[in-house]
């Protein structure tokens, strides 16, 4: 299903002059900007190495 999508998206950008990979590139460059300190002050994606044990890599 998901291929199917992909080919459909892939036919309009085709029919329509829109070039995938510069549309592409252009979204991830505005995200990066968007998003780039999004997640650095989320406590629950930052391990605190002082409580680890052994048994937290196993």
């Amino acid at each position: 299903e998901m291929a199917d999508v992909l080919w459909v998206l892939i036919c309009l950008a085709n029919q329509t002059g829109v070039n995938l990979t510069e549309a592409l590139q252009k979204n991830f460059e505005k995200k990066t900007i968007r998003y780039s300190d999004r997640h650095q002050n989320n406590e629950k994606l930052f391990i605190n190495s002082s409580h680890l044990t052994i048994y937290d890599f196993l």
